[in-house]
């Protein structure tokens, strides 16, 4: 009997129901006990189009994984930046179709860096294939992969002259179909929250991702942000993607006067899960 219920117990804490079907065994869990594991975790260190993201401003301190900001005037292979920033991401030790996604979050405070873009994000990707088999982009300018953006928060909204100052917090899906053309999804495709329904960098906050073969969720702290169900849409996400975590800038304008640097993304934990077979 004991037997029996301990096997029952272990079924229920490996699976977790969820709308539209279930999510299956847990296969990556990074709590930030110690140093940064780089065996589950590659730390971006160069350029990446809008800014520069080094490895020392990606590090662990008292349980959590620090994603840093500075000022910091340098040159990297020729080009001129103003802010060193941070991004790691699981691309080469995790990448998957379906699950589900989950992180404890502190944002920074991106209303004191209106003097140029702080953007921080969870997200999904996988540019490698794309970059391998079409240089760097299909029709240049980009990864043109499936991109899958749990929370992007930034001050400066591109939606900021019709919606007015941030913060905001936003989620949205990019799906490519036609040799790179990028289609969206019936309405609501994205969800935006601003003012104080942005506040994300007062306290932590758990952010999810559900992602199945017929419907894609995206949660805060158990509450629904937005949910997708067209099989045409979803079909077009297909693919392994791999899981980022970025405190990046994406401008290469130098910070104001009135800029706070540095500014910091605290991430308590990360849990990921397979989708049930």
């Amino acid at each position: 009997m004991l037997a029996a219920l301990a096997a029952l117990l272990c079924a229920l804490t490996a699976q977790t129901a969820v709308a539209g079907g279930v999510i299956g065994a847990l296969v990556f869990e990074e709590d930030f006990d110690g140093p940064l594991n780089t065996s589950k975790w590659h730390v971006q260190d160069g350029p990446h189009g809008h800014g520069v993201n080094t490895a020392a401003n990606a590090f662990t301190s008292n349980g959590s994984l620090v994603l840093r900001t500075v000022a910091r005037n340098h040159s990297v292979q020729g080009t001129q930046y103003f802010v060193a920033s941070s991004a790691v991401d699981t691309s080469q030790s995790l990448a998957q179709e379906y699950g589900a996604w989950e992180a404890r979050l502190r944002m920074p405070d991106v209303a004191d860096t209106a003097g140029f873009r702080l953007h921080s994000s969870m997200w999904l990707v996988n540019m490698l294939p794309w970059i391998a088999a079409n240089g760097s982009a299909c029709g240049g300018g980009g990864h043109k992969s499936p991109e899958i953006d749990l929370v992007e928060y930034d001050h400066n909204e591109w939606t900021a002259v019709e919606k007015g100052p941030g913060p905001w917090a936003e989620g949205h899906l990019h799906v490519f179909f036609d040799n790179c053309t990028q289609r969206w999804a019936p309405a609501p495709d994205r969800y935006l929250l601003g003012g104080r329904d942005a506040d994300f960098h007062s306290d932590f906050h758990v952010w999810r991702l559900e992602w199945l073969q017929d419907s894609l969720t995206m949660l805060v702290d158990g509450a629904v942000l937005l949910r997708v169900t067209d099989a045409d849409y979803l079909r077009g996400l297909a693919g392994p993607l791999y899981f980022l975590l970025t405190n990046t800038v994406m401008t290469s304008m130098p910070p104001s006067a009135s800029d706070v640097l540095p500014q910091t993304m605290l991430v308590d934990y990360v849990r990921i899960w397979t989708a049930a077979v």
